[in-house]
């Protein structure tokens, strides 16, 4: 049997972190950032911020610090030690309606992600008959907002995965849901977009790269042609970007993004 460290109790509670344990169905978090960063300051200086979590038998179930608690755990893991951090204890009779929201409200630290911001929103919704508008009074959002971002979770893995991966930006994402409510007509979409984008030596799926044939410059497959020609023939790097950088600016259909161009190069 483990034998934790002795709970102190100041303002707050200082417990083993042993005794903190998480759900896995509470926690939202999918994106911890960079973990490592954060392990090292809190060995160094301890957990500045303290963790929230509901009284159990054994310990605490934690309810908001998922990243704190991870780096803590890595710490842990990597052999250091780390005897007692601080926890809120929650108060009595809080309700796990107020659980979920306070993960917007008492996120401190890393941004939710759009996806994750997403499904508090969703929980909200379904299990406690929240509205949209409800959500944006609370959240000091738009209600446009929160119907926009839980488009996302109506998208298929593959878009899911693009989105985690940063190859597609959230606005993007909501778009090509919006407009292909189908899973299957999504990963269609985002994988021809993957080659146009490795076609032009681009990291990232642009707006141009989702946009139906019939909507792009009557130029935009000469381009295309022209700079995988290049491509072939070795031409320098700073040349084949420039003819990248006409192809999109025509494919915008904004003069002011031609005119910033030439202006550029010429």
């Amino acid at each position: 049997m483990t034998e934790f460290n002795k709970t102190k109790k100041t303002d707050v509670f200082k417990v083993d972190p042993r005794c903190i344990t998480v759900d896995e169905d509470f926690n939202v978090r999918e994106d911890y950032g960079d973990i490592e960063e954060l392990m090292l300051s809190i060995i160094k200086d301890g957990v500045k911020q303290p963790l929230r979590g509901r009284r159990t038998n054994d310990g605490f179930i934690l309810t908001d610090g998922h990243r704190r608690f991870k780096a803590i755990q890595q710490a842990l893991s990597n052999g250091y030690d780390i005897p007692l951090v601080p926890i809120f204890p929650e108060q009595k009779g809080y309700s796990e309606e107020q659980r979920v929201s306070d993960m917007v409200i008492l996120n401190s630290g890393k941004p939710l992600t759009p996806i994750e911001e997403a499904t508090v929103y969703s929980r909200l919704i379904n299990q406690f008959n929240w509205k949209q508008k409800d959500i944006a009074k609370k959240f000091g959002k738009t209600q446009p907002h929160v119907s926009n971002l839980l488009k996302l979770l109506d998208m298929s893995d593959y878009l899911r995965e693009c989105l985690q991966g940063d190859l597609i930006k959230a606005s993007l994402a909501i778009q090509v849901v919006t407009n292909n409510p189908e899973p299957a007509k999504q990963d269609k979409i985002i994988r021809d977009a993957i080659e146009k984008m490795k076609l032009i030596g681009k990291k990232r799926i642009s707006e141009n790269h989702v946009t139906p044939e019939k909507k792009r410059s009557r130029y935009h497959k000469l381009f295309s042609e022209s700079i995988s020609l290049m491509k072939d023939k070795n031409y320098k790097d700073e040349q084949i970007e420039k003819v990248q950088l006409i192809m999109e600016a025509l494919d915008s259909k904004k003069p002011e993004d031609l005119i910033e161009l030439l202006n550029n190069i010429l």
